[in-house]
């Protein structure tokens, strides 16, 4: 069973160009100190949405919606993922991947069964500092291999990476840019770090946002969000 835990039942801003539905799973294998949704690290959830409830859900919004995303947690984790993958599909509904990267076995065998439409994954950092942002030991090799079968995919994607305050410098982003994402990138946002209550209680300043827009606003793929 998939650990569907949460479902917003409508968005705009979670799928680019599309009216859409997000679908929250439980469980990551990365435990970052930033992440808005801790609570959904463990797999502790009972209340879980099933299956039928979910594709009744997707029977009487399909006419309304353009898409549903999958996020986290960390999707992939579940071996049955292409199974609702090709419900969703058979509804005439695109499909969004938001992933840490971490499972690139799992994620191209979805891929080459053309399940899924856009894949949005977080490069959380430098692979100096990776794993101390991740908050563990990790094979950084899946992350790599990732990001080349994503970008060598068919379908749109986007990189992204949460900047954190004291933790993703320019640095940071500069090696990312250099040494991580390949030169044909189509598109990479950068995501301005907000506090949330328990979670890290600092904030960049107008000021220093700006300073990540001047450096890396002249690349035409770079996005920010987040902005003042």
């Amino acid at each position: 069973m998939i650990g569907m835990v949460d479902l917003k039942e409508t968005t705009l801003i979670d799928f680019p160009g599309k009216i859409a539905a997000t679908v929250f799973t439980q469980g990551c294998n990365f435990n970052c100190a930033y992440c808005h949704n801790k609570m959904l690290i463990g797999q502790n959830i009972e209340d879980v949405i099933d299956l039928d409830s979910f594709r009744e859900f997707i029977q009487k919004r399909k006419n309304f919606l353009e898409g549903i995303v999958f996020t986290g947690g960390e999707p992939l984790l579940y071996n049955d993922l292409g199974k609702v993958f090709k419900i969703i599909k058979s509804e005439g509904l695109d499909v969004k991947l938001d992933t840490n990267g971490s499972q690139p076995k799992k994620l191209k065998d979805l891929l080459d069964k053309d399940l899924i439409d856009y894949v949005a994954m977080d490069v959380k950092s430098d692979y100096k500092n990776y794993e101390s942002v991740i908050g563990r030991e990790f094979d950084l090799s899946k992350i790599e291999n990732s990001i080349k079968i994503i970008s060598s995919s068919n379908i749109d994607y986007e990189f992204r990476t949460t900047v954190i305050p004291e933790v993703t410098t320019i640095k940071t982003v500069k090696t990312i840019l250099e040494d991580i994402l390949p030169e044909d990138v189509k598109k990479y946002a950068l995501q301005r770090y907000q506090t949330v209550e328990g979670y890290i209680q600092i904030e960049h300043t107008k000021e220093d946002w700006q300073e990540y827009i001047d450096e890396f606003g002249k690349y035409d793929f770079v996005e920010f969000r987040g902005n003042f």
